[in-house]
């Protein structure tokens, strides 16, 4: 019987697991996402310690005006590579430029009519109370699929970004410095 636990503990490892964390949010360790989509947010609650481990922070669709700095989120969470705050009407667009390590991903300069590299509109839909039309395994299939169809929309995004990045004058600069880097370096060795 040991065995079989150990095997089971093993297995949830290696695939990785799902616990609350941050009051009512989703820590993914397989996805390294952690969700706080719907849940009327209008600020971050941080963790006591660094929660490492996750590169994403999705708080799409709460009451979001603006985000913590930069130095702060990554202080918190340090393996963090983007926040997803789309769906936060109220926030405030002119804080982005604030933002130079982390991604953002958010609705400001979007339009609702010609789509400007948006992706489609999702919601992550929570685990409720079983009912007579969805009993609990529906309602786990349900905020399953909604959180697979969030990574998916998650992965456009960033392709979309580093599309954006690929034709920016910075990203063909460091280029540049790297090759000129890699030579410099061959010719000094002589290899």
């Amino acid at each position: 019987m040991n065995i079989y636990l150990l095997i089971l503990i093993n297995l949830a490892f290696a695939w990785g697991y799902t616990f609350k964390c941050l009051d009512d949010c989703e820590c993914d360790t397989d996805t390294e996402i952690i969700h706080c989509h719907n849940l009327g947010l209008e600020k971050i609650k941080f963790p006591n310690k660094r929660l490492r481990g996750f590169i994403v922070l999705g708080l799409t669709h709460n009451n979001f005006h603006y985000l913590p700095s930069e130095e702060v989120l990554l202080e918190k969470f340090p393996d963090l590579k983007g926040v997803d705050i789309e769906g936060n009407s109220a926030f405030d667009c002119d804080t982005l430029p604030h933002y130079k390590k982390l991604a953002i991903f958010s609705d400001c300069g979007k339009s609702e009519l010609a789509g400007n590299n948006t992706v489609d509109d999702f919601h992550v839909i929570a685990i409720n109370a079983p009912t007579n039309e969805c009993n609990l395994d529906c309602q786990i299939l349900r905020h399953t699929k909604s959180l697979t169809n969030y990574v998916q929309h998650l992965w456009k995004l960033i392709l979309i970004k580093l599309e954006e990045l690929e034709k920016s004058k910075a990203w063909k600069d460091a280029k540049n410095l790297y090759n000129n880097l890699k030579d410099s370096i061959v010719h000094h060795l002589n290899i």
